[in-house]
């Protein structure tokens, strides 16, 4: 009778414990957020005077006089030393403030808040779709139940990496939606339906707080296409990681030990999948990254509208403003991304939670 008081003392001094762990990681993560942030801003900046344009001549037209494109680059100060520009530009960074887009004329900041959405429901969707396929995947390929079907999908994982990715959004629409015409065509994330009152900015989410379930369906059928697109690229290096864990732990002593004990398959398989599951988040974190890169084209593709498809744009028509922020976006969110992935981890390898009380 005297042990439950106890009991409850020392998970609550183990939960302590945990969170006090959990946020040392954390804060030495942080330490390098600033550095990171730097080094990626000063990229976007630099890199992008190299590219070719002009965007005073994107504005003025390809008629305008010498005297015309002069005062647009001095409006944009553009007509200073890389110097002047690359501090201005930081110290407006600092405020939030990362310019105005000669495409939109709106600012980049606002253009990015309302694009951001559909690019985060398009590439979680595909990372969900691919964790749900390519871990049971790899799974089942390493306790040898899939056999001849096996190779096949080993075939495919290895194959996938180098398909490109635009190739195959324009062979997944042209067979889908114009040849078989069982899925919309690429055009946007609800064709010309009106979107639901936005709240989240993603529409699967508000349709269904609308309760709008003619809505749903047709924003899950616009995203079938990008989302097996994306799928069929990105899935195949969870499965071969997922297949590589999995043979890993499977050759770990327990193994055969709960056989010759008769201890269910269920409780082994628990087991096995608890083991494999740092690599497989470690990977589903980097993939993850990977598709906010390559949604890029496939938005391009689809008209999606989404920050992938305003970079597109803003590289054609040499918009520095918003190219700089969607390189300087891209870098928050693997930044958070990857520190998502170290809390991950940190709560299914409880080696790394004795290595962060160190």
């Amino acid at each position: 009778m005297t042990t439950a008081p106890a009991d409850h003392a020392t998970g609550r001094v183990r939960r302590r414990l945990g969170l006090g762990r959990l946020g040392r990681l954390v804060a030495r993560r942080a330490r390098f957020v600033i550095i990171q942030l730097a080094g990626a801003a000063t990229a976007a900046f630099f890199l992008i005077r190299m590219v070719p344009g002009d965007p005073a001549r994107v504005i003025a037209g390809p008629a305008a006089s010498e005297q015309v494109l002069a005062a647009i680059r001095r409006h944009l100060g553009l007509d200073q030393s890389l110097p002047v520009q690359y501090w201005r530009y930081l110290t407006n960074l600092v405020r939030g403030d990362l310019g105005d887009s000669i495409t939109t004329g709106q600012p980049v900041f606002d253009d990015l808040i309302q694009r951001v959405p559909a690019t985060l429901e398009l590439i979680s969707l595909a990372m969900l779709v691919s964790l749900v396929l390519g871990i049971p995947l790899g799974f089942a390929m390493a306790r040898r139940r899939l056999r001849g079907k096996g190779k096949v999908i080993f075939g495919y994982a290895m194959f996938s990496g180098s398909i490109p990715d635009f190739w195959l959004a324009l062979i997944v629409a042209f067979i889908f939606a114009y040849t078989w015409g069982v899925l919309p065509p690429p055009i946007g994330r609800l064709g010309f339906e009106t979107p639901p009152e936005r709240v989240t900015g993603f529409l699967t989410v508000d349709s269904v707080l609308a309760g709008d379930l003619g809505t749903l369906w047709l924003a899950l059928q616009h995203l079938a296409l990008p989302v097996l697109t994306l799928t069929l690229v990105y899935s195949g290096l969870i499965v071969k990681v997922a297949n590589a864990a999995s043979e890993q732990a499977m050759r770990a002593g327990f193994n055969d030990l709960y056989a010759s004990v008769g201890i269910r398959q269920a409780l082994t398989n628990r087991r096995l999948i608890r083991l494999a599951l740092p690599p497989v988040a470690t990977v589903a974190g980097i993939t993850y990254g990977f598709l906010l890169g390559g949604t890029v084209l496939v938005e391009q593709i689809y008209s999606w509208g989404g920050i992938g498809q305003y970079a597109v744009t803003a590289l054609r028509s040499a918009d520095f403003a918003a190219l700089q922020g969607f390189i300087v976006l891209a870098a928050v969110f693997n930044i958070i991304n990857y520190l998502l992935v170290d809390v991950v981890l940190w709560m299914v390898d409880p080696r790394l939670g004795r290595k962060g009380s160190a």
